[in-house]
């Protein structure tokens, strides 16, 4: 359906305010000033156009200087018109609205740019330009109180509607350029009132939120910011607020699904005029992966540490050892020849004390031997020479060896023996036996104590354990259990259990702890069953002996 925008002829024989009796110069001077006097209540929306029409023929006998006006923030569209619906006066932006001069407008016919029909009351209409182009207006109608005159402000909706138009778009440009960059920008308000928050959809894949569960929360983030991170946020941003300038910080979130994810947030208050703080805007980052690369580097050189103080370690390990290896052996040889011609000897006197120092440097000798093969064994790192070994012959030989602090504790290998044959260094992985049984024996309860080996293979793999019911380790010692030189023993060296997970390495193995206060500590390895060498055995070297004295039985 089309429509005929075109303009009526305008009713120029409407009679004149003069022809009533009136002055007509009269009636516009009036009208002139009622409109100064309704501009100034468009210019300043507090007051309403009522008020203003209340003391309208006062004002029209007392108008304000032009230079006492405030000036308008926005210039109004005005017109008054008559009884007769002829234009009395203009004001505003009237005869720009309208496309004509002020001159033209005065006097013709207001229905010729309402052609639908003049607004008795305030609302939309079509309204015509003086050239007849078209436009929606918006028109508030007010009878002036006293006076035959109707005043009339007129508002062009399609420019705000343009404007309205224009600015959805800018602002739809604006949201497909924030939504697509792979960060999360968020907004919040510090004016009063209505707290205004924008959360870009980016949060879903970063936490797991959708928007409008973060945004129906507005202190969903705080409470899924850990716990350890809060102090460090507040304290950042409270500097940032104070110094005016952005504020920054690395903290942890935990996502809907319980993932812990590093996030890097930068924000800033935006202030108006004045100083005062209007919002806050600011981004943030996913920097997960930037955090656990940064944590294996902090692993990668704390292990290079370690290396290379194992290094100086061994270095120096293998030195003493063999500095003091050969003389112990001498000292050795030659108290086992006293002992038996003196200590022992059918006419020696029986004095107990000779017998107890005796037994004291026995025993202490064995203790430097002992410390002396850690220290050796620990620096070589023997190559692995494979030879069947059947698991369960191997298991009771290193439980015949293990000493018992008191004799009710047990010693169960529940190794079959019909397992599969593994190869491996039979010598090197009965120590590693020995070692894991002597300190399960150590950490069990004299009259209850239970050790227990057990075993099985399965696809190609050897898996031992090494159970006790003893006291248990806490978690900071279990971290540390197999570092070299750490111990908690009065007389230990710390190297038993690193020379253990370096045989089981060596073997290609794996080897864990598990431990539990007042329950019992389990050692779990698992090495591949692997091939026999071919190579012939290494030589045994020609250093002194300290496990047997020469002319001692083992």
């Amino acid at each position: 359906m089309s429509t005929d925008y075109s303009a009526p002829e305008p009713n120029l024989r409407a009679p004149s305010v003069a022809a009533e009796g009136g002055d007509e110069h009269a009636h516009r001077a009036e009208a002139e000033a009622i409109l100064h006097q309704l501009a100034s209540a468009f210019f300043f929306p507090t007051q309403t156009l009522h008020e203003h029409s209340k003391e309208s023929e006062a004002q029209a006998q007392h108008l304000p200087e032009p230079e006492a006006q405030a000036e308008p923030t926005r210039e109004a569209a005005l017109l008054v018109a008559d009884a007769f619906g002829l234009i009395q006066s203009v004001g505003g932006s009237l005869p720009a609205l309208l496309a004509a001069r002020e001159d033209a407008l005065l006097g013709t016919a207001i229905s010729r740019y309402f052609p639908d029909e003049v607004p008795s009351q305030s609302r939309r209409v079509r309204a015509l330009k003086a050239d007849g182009r078209a436009f929606e207006a918006d028109v508030t109608v007010l009878p002036i109180t006293g006076t035959s005159l109707t005043s009339y402000a007129v508002r062009d909706l399609s420019d705000e509607r343009a404007r309205a138009a224009a600015s959805k778009r800018a602002e739809a440009r604006y949201r497909s350029l924030v939504e697509q960059i792979p960060a999360v920008t968020f907004m919040a308000s510090l004016e009063e009132g209505e707290n205004e928050i924008y959360i870009g959809p980016q949060i879903e894949a970063l936490l797991g939120y959708t928007q409008k569960e973060w945004l129906d929360d507005p202190v969903l983030w705080f409470h899924r910011m850990h716990a350890d991170d809060q102090a460090r946020w507040n304290a950042e941003f409270a500097r940032g607020c104070a110094v005016g300038g952005p504020f920054r910080a690395d903290c942890r979130f935990f996502a809907k699904n319980g993932r812990t994810v590093w996030v890097h947030g930068e924000a800033r208050v935006v202030r108006d005029q004045l100083g005062r703080p209007l919002f806050i805007q600011g981004v943030a980052f996913d920097i997960t992966d930037i955090k656990e690369a940064e944590q294996r580097m902090r692993e990668a050189q704390e292990a290079l540490l370690r290396t290379e103080k194992l290094a100086a370690i061994g270095r120096l390990a293998a030195s003493i050892g063999h500095e003091l290896r050969n003389p112990l052996a001498a000292i050795r040889n030659a108290w086992f020849y006293l002992e038996r011609k003196v200590v022992r000897a059918a006419n020696a006197t029986p004095d107990p004390r000779v017998l107890q120092f005796s037994q004291v440097i026995t025993t202490e000798i064995d203790r430097c031997a002992k410390i002396i093969g850690e220290l050796l064994d620990f620096s070589r790192e023997r190559a692995i020479y494979r030879v069947p070994a059947p698991v369960s012959e191997l298991v009771q030989s290193a439980i015949e060896v293990v000493v018992k602090p008191a004799p009710a504790i047990m010693l169960e290998n529940a190794v079959s023996p019909d397992l599969p044959v593994p190869n491996l260094d039979a010598d090197q992985f009965r120590q590693v036996l020995v070692n894991l049984l002597q300190n399960a024996v150590e950490a069990v309860e004299a009259e209850t104590g239970r050790v227990e080996v057990g075993g099985d293979v399965n696809a190609g793999l050897l898996r031992l354990t090494v159970r006790d019911n003893g006291k248990g380790m806490p978690a900071e010692v279990r971290a540390r259990i197999f570092e070299p030189l750490y111990t908690t023993k009065l007389r230990g060296t710390g190297l038993g259990l690193a020379i253990v997970e370096g045989i089981v390495k060596r073997h290609g193995g794996q080897i864990e702890v598990t431990s539990e206060l007042g329950r019992g500590t389990t050692f779990s390895m698992t090495v591949p069953i692997g091939e026999a060498s071919l190579e012939p055995a290494p030589a045994l070297g020609g250093a002194a002996d300290l496990r047997t004295p020469r002319g001692q039985s083992g």
